[in-house]
């Protein structure tokens, strides 16, 4: 890669790091954080002394106050920012600035790279040949995923496990087989451990098209 090449992906990606973060004025994503805060901070799922804890997006159980949220994207996140805990603490500062960019980056921020590249995948295999920054650009600006990609939710990832099924679904009956369901099916799972509600209706639909796929072989 030339000095060129380097300095102008050194851009692209100093353009995209800067789109990861925004300020936290939701509920639903201070529920998670307040969960990781408390994880990080005193070893304990309860949050009522947490700087995120709010009462609408909370649960209480036996005296105690916990996230109302699925926790599968909560502990993804504490793994992911524990080895820097302790320089970096969720603060009014900019250490805290920078822990919350990186939960959001490396959530967020990730799901949006893997719908982009799932784009690109499904462009190529109908034959187009759209500049893959060109393809990033069409799915980033036509679709509305720019808005949760700079926050933290659990929406843009389900969107991004989603996309990687129809991918998987798309496959020619050459590349069809146990290894294709098994990985539709853990993507389904995953939306299910993210929320419930989206990986029922995934199960279903996905489930339904095997059914459909299998009689129609069986027919044909």
């Amino acid at each position: 890669m030339n000095v060129a090449r380097a300095r102008k992906w050194i851009v692209r990606g100093g353009i995209v790091a800067a789109l990861f973060y925004t300020p936290i004025h939701s509920v639903n994503p201070a529920s998670r954080l307040a969960l990781i805060d408390s994880l990080l901070e005193r070893g304990t799922p309860e949050v009522g002394d947490s700087r995120f804890f709010n009462r609408l997006d909370m649960v209480f159980d036996d005296g105690r106050f916990y996230s109302d949220k699925p926790p599968v994207l909560a502990l993804y996140s504490t793994a992911v920012v524990a080895p820097v805990h302790g320089p970096l603490r969720f603060d009014d500062g900019v250490a805290g600035k920078v822990l919350y960019w990186l939960v959001v980056a490396s959530a967020s921020g990730l799901a949006l790279l893997a719908l982009v590249l799932v784009a690109r995948a499904l462009h190529r295999r109908v034959g187009g040949r759209l500049p893959w920054t060109w393809l990033a650009g069409a799915v980033v600006a036509a679709t509305c995923i720019l808005p949760f990609a700079r926050t933290y939710n659990d929406h843009i990832v389900e969107a991004a496990a989603l996309f990687g099924v129809f991918l998987l679904l798309c496959a020619r009956d050459e590349e069809a087989g146990r290894a294709r369901a098994l990985a539709a099916g853990a993507l389904v799972g995953l939306c299910w451990l993210l929320h419930p509600l989206v990986g029922t209706v995934a199960a279903l639909t996905t489930g339904l098209y095997f059914l459909l796929r299998g009689a129609g072989g069986a027919i044909g």
